[in-house]
């Protein structure tokens, strides 16, 4: 019993539900103050629970390094999934990432910032032992992200990141 969680669609799904922890990020973000990892982590362990899932596969979670011990003491991360991309698809993720505001620097910045932040994640999870790298050269096909899916073992919490829009949900799903 698997359950996928994109954490950011969560807290998004939160502040529509205008519960208190909802009117609680909405005051917190119209401040331009950013949410704390509590939140989401809490959040995370009543999604567990209402589901009863014996396994959660989680998406958008940690964004920084310094998340990763807060992340670790409430939950037992056995492997995280990043999706890697050869220069082809990396530049395709950008372009997409890119659409709105091609010309927008402070986007290319954003790009930027996240491409280290992640970087960062991966190298710490490598030396854990703990990362499965996907590497394609394009945004795979169902049944191609399946397979180098199947070559990985089924843990009871994992992380799935990556810098495609596209695949990186796609695969939290596929495991889930």
């Amino acid at each position: 019993n698997t359950y996928s969680v994109d954490c950011n669609k969560l807290l998004d799904k939160e502040m529509d539900r205008k519960t208190e922890v909802g009117l609680t990020l909405s005051n917190m973000l119209a401040k331009g103050q950013v949410p704390p990892l509590a939140i989401t982590l809490e959040l995370i362990k009543d999604v567990v629970n209402l589901t009863s899932s014996d396994s959660v596969v989680i998406e958008n979670c940690p964004l920084y390094i310094d998340q990763i011990e807060s992340i670790a003491t409430e939950f037992r991360i056995e492997k995280v999934c990043y999706i890697d991309g050869d220069e082809q698809a990396m530049s395709s993720w950008r372009s997409k990432f890119l659409a709105k505001t091609p010309e927008d620097s402070a986007q290319v910045k954003v790009w930027g910032d996240r491409k280290k932040r992640l970087s960062d994640i991966v190298t710490h999870f490598s030396r854990l032992g703990k990362l499965d790298r996907l590497t394609v050269s394009e945004t795979p096909k169902e049944e191609t992200l399946t397979a180098l899916l199947n070559q990985a073992t089924m843990p009871q919490f994992i992380l799935v990141t990556g810098l495609s829009t596209v695949l990186t949900p796609n695969l939290a799903e596929l495991i889930a």
